[in-house]
């Protein structure tokens, strides 16, 4: 029994040192193998979407013109004006790479073809770098929708769905967060680091057309992230349980040390 509770005791704050986390791997803690990896996030169906730094190729500080969707969609994020690419940095949230944008004019677009009606569970997990209108994620619409933005103005972080906000306190940049978007019409959910922060009613708008990685979708491409993006992961599931959520949220906070 003292052994579990030890390693339940670490767990937070392993640095995992793999590039890519699979099912099976072994995390090893000053020299001891301590658990087993048992879940990864495609192990939960309906997963639309799949994005993780530690998949791309190259040197620290090369450009990202493509970012793999990792999952069985291939929904690839892709930028082909070189002006325009993010560079990927390594080992910068806890030891794990993360895909870096200027601020001014960086950004990628994944064209999604297939329509995914709601319930569509978002988590992200991204560092803002500096006071701003800095927008981590959106999708074309008559103005935007799906789209996660920190407002320095306000210091609130907001969750749009063109005309229809649900927005909470985050304070000053710069900071790292692990984000749950649930869009989910009049049951719409928003959290940090596994906390409800808020919630309420979002537009029933179906996932579909060009997501914006980096930048708002308003304009074909306006207001850009000067921050990191490590990974994005969407599920289309209808029956999304806490136990389910949970699950995706520990993943990424333990490979995140968040």
């Amino acid at each position: 029994m003292k052994k579990i509770l030890l390693i339940l005791l670490f767990l937070p704050n392993l640095i995992f040192s793999q590039s890519v986390i699979s099912r099976g791997d072994s995390i090893v803690v000053r020299g001891d193998t301590v658990l087993t990896i048992s879940f990864i996030p495609s192990d939960i169906d309906s997963m639309i979407y799949w994005l993780d730094a530690n998949t791309i190729s190259g040197v620290d500080g090369s450009v990202v013109g493509t970012w793999n969707d990792i999952s069985s969609n291939g929904y690839d994020a892709v930028q082909g004006t070189g002006a325009y690419q993010p560079i990927l940095k390594k080992s910068i949230i806890n030891g794990q790479s993360v895909v870096r944008f200027d601020g001014s004019n960086d950004f990628l677009i994944s064209n999604i073809t297939n329509s995914y009606s709601q319930p569509i569970t978002m988590f992200i997990v991204y560092t803002v770098s500096v006071e701003g209108q800095e927008v981590i994620t959106s999708m074309t619409s008559t103005y935007y929708k799906y789209q996660i933005q920190y407002y320095d103005v306000t210091n609130w972080i907001y969750m749009s769905d063109d005309s229809y906000n649900i927005t909470y306190a985050r304070g000053d940049a710069p900071f790292t967060a692990n984000g749950t978007y649930i869009f989910n019409g009049a049951n719409s959910k928003t959290y940090e680091n596994g906390v409800l922060k808020n919630s309420g009613t979002l537009l029933n708008s179906t996932f579909t057309g060009n997501f914006f990685v980096g930048a708002s979708a308003y304009s074909g491409g306006s207001i850009f992230l000067n921050g990191d993006i490590a990974e994005i992961i969407v599920y289309n599931k209808k029956s999304f349980t806490t136990d389910l959520q949970q699950q995706v949220e520990n993943y990424l906070s333990n490979k995140y040390g968040l």
